[in-house]
């Protein structure tokens, strides 16, 4: 699906149609499986929902999705900015996605807001590396 020899797709491209695909509720996990190496990890760096952070392998990233399908009613991620050098893809982000469910003081249908920060690294069109650094807004 993403073989970047016959798509020709930039690296810059890669990470957007990736990130993009976040905003698609019905997308199944097959399709994100496609942008991600086999050994791909992910980061996320300590923020206001993941006080200690966290490391991700692929399997564990592909659950994460379906979860968060789960969690959210919505989500949009905007990207307002992108730097590309070499392997590595640049994100500024801005996010916002409706809670299904409350969870702790926090109600269902409460609007989360955060400002992202991504590094995404690929080799062979495949993402092998992708660092979150997430500052939410304060919620309630």
């Amino acid at each position: 699906m993403l073989d970047k020899v016959k798509t020709n797709m930039t690296n810059l491209e890669i990470a957007t149609r990736y990130i993009n695909l976040f905003n698609d509720p019905s997308a199944h996990p097959e399709l994100f499986a496609a942008f991600l190496a086999p050994d791909v990890m992910y980061e996320e760096m300590p923020n206001l929902l993941s006080p200690k952070g966290s490391r991700r392998n692929r399997e564990e990233m592909l659950v994460g999705i379906e979860q968060g399908k789960k969690l959210l009613s919505e989500q949009d991620y905007r990207i307002t900015r992108s730097i590309c050098q070499g392997d590595v893809v640049a994100l500024e982000v801005q996010w916002q996605g409706r809670l299904a469910a409350g969870f702790g003081h926090v109600a269902a249908g409460t609007l989360l807001r955060a400002r992202i920060a991504m590094f995404i690294t690929l080799a062979a069109g495949k993402i092998v590396h992708q660092r979150n650094y997430d500052a939410y807004e304060s919620i309630g």
